[in-house]
């Protein structure tokens, strides 16, 4: 896009994005681990951050070699994390309500595109009470591919109303731009650089930050329209 160019909506992840939710998904995986007696290691399994949540079951079943269905993994991934989230031990990520509120005041449409499952992604975003300015959400699980394949974020460009080009991103995990840039949108990385090390995501988007509040100085002027220099 050129000078002046204007985003018209912003799609959102969730977990590791705005919710600071990292810490308690490793605390679920290794207390998976530990109730079948296997050594947790995040190191084998961090490629698999922001992948669907059946896809991530088999690969850490198979990892870790355990004897139960993946769907039952899944289960209890989802059953602590829903736990964590409801009794206040997920907090927000630094600058996610400012973010939000930000954008919501610009008349964006926002929606979350997630690879948790809906019951997941209803309780975080009322926990947060941010619910009431997104426009809704929509997960992976919903999906016949999950992250990082683009289905789930065409869904939510389809389901604000405008094209992918129209649209940015904001997310953290590698898997999560690729699917977004996949859907054809432009996608600002906010990563986690202790899981996922800054050169890693520079060649799939040059707009890459360490921080929500970087971003946010980012993202408004591209929907205020004020003058940029280029965007990718």
């Amino acid at each position: 896009m050129s000078n002046g160019a204007l985003y018209r909506g912003v799609i959102f992840d969730l977990d590791g994005t705005l919710a600071d939710s990292e810490p308690c998904w490793l605390s679920a995986e290794e207390a998976i681990c530990k109730r079948r007696n296997r050594a947790y290691d995040h190191s084998k399994v961090k490629h698999l951050v922001g992948i669907a949540s059946d896809q991530f079951a088999v690969a850490f079943k198979d990892i870790f070699g355990l004897d139960d269905a993946p769907e039952d993994i899944t289960r209890e991934l989802h059953s602590r994390m829903l736990e964590a989230v409801r009794n206040g031990v997920v907090s927000e990520r630094a600058g996610a309500t400012q973010l939000i509120q930000a954008v919501h005041s610009t008349g964006a449409p926002m929606w979350v595109a997630s690879s948790s499952p809906l019951s997941l992604i209803d309780a975080t975003l009322n926990t947060f009470k941010w619910a009431s300015l997104f426009r809704g959400f929509s997960s992976g699980e919903s999906e016949r591919r999950g992250k990082p394949a683009p289905d789930v974020y065409l869904t939510a460009v389809r389901s604000v109303g405008l094209e992918p080009h129209e649209c940015i991103a904001i997310e953290d995990s590698l898997n999560g731009v690729r699917s977004a840039i996949a859907a054809g949108l432009t996608c600002i990385a906010v990563p986690h650089f202790e899981i996922h090390p800054r050169e890693l995501f520079e060649d799939l988007t040059p707009h890459i930050f360490g921080s929500l509040q970087e971003a946010r100085a980012f993202l408004l002027p591209l929907l205020q329209g004020d003058p940029i220099t280029t965007v990718n």
